[in-house]
């Protein structure tokens, strides 16, 4: 896809050595701008869906995509209340902010008082748990749709994680065969 292609040299490139964490560390409303000033998309919530893991949770659920289970966190009851629904192992992730593993916790513990220094965790913002999921391999896909409809994909990137972060992609990965 040319047009992607255009968004990435004009928009991604030179920012990614101030910043790695481009998509979830940047003011949605200045990426939008760049974006759109010279590429007619047709969905506005990018990338601020992509900002907020709540945001994110909803609308891939409102589209019928499937998320692993889970729940927002605002207040250490929530946090109870939803380490009891999920058991542990569960991962309480801060909402936005956090990336790549950075802004989660593995809870290994429903216990009340361990509950509350990981709710502290938080620092007061708006939290979501989540059902650990455990999985042998992650990759990524990335693609695009232009105005006619029109999909392009690259091939997939194969994520490596150490202590349930990302160490490390591998593009173009290798996926194991089925």
């Amino acid at each position: 896809c040319e047009d992607l292609n255009s968004i990435w040299e004009i928009c991604v490139i030179p920012l990614l050595p101030q910043n790695p964490n481009f998509f979830m560390s940047y003011d949605a409303e200045i990426v939008w701008n760049l974006v759109t000033e010279n590429f007619p998309l047709t969905w506005d919530g990018f990338p601020k869906e992509s900002q907020d893991r709540i945001r994110e949770k909803e609308y891939l659920n409102s589209i019928d995509i499937s998320t692993a289970r889970w729940s927002e966190i605002h207040t250490l009851d929530d946090l109870i209340s939803g380490a009891e629904t999920m058991g542990v192992p569960s991962v309480l992730k801060t909402s936005s902010m956090g990336y790549d593993g950075r802004g989660q916790i593995k809870l290994s513990s429903s216990e009340p008082t361990y509950l509350k220094e990981c709710f502290e965790g938080l620092e007061g913002q708006p939290g979501v748990l989540e059902q650990w999921v455990t999985f042998t391999q992650e990759f990524s896909l990335i693609g695009a749709r232009d105005t006619l409809g029109n999909l392009s994909f690259w091939d997939p990137f194969v994520n490596y994680h150490e202590n349930h972060i990302l160490e490390s992609t591998l593009y173009p990965g290798f996926l194991p065969a089925k």
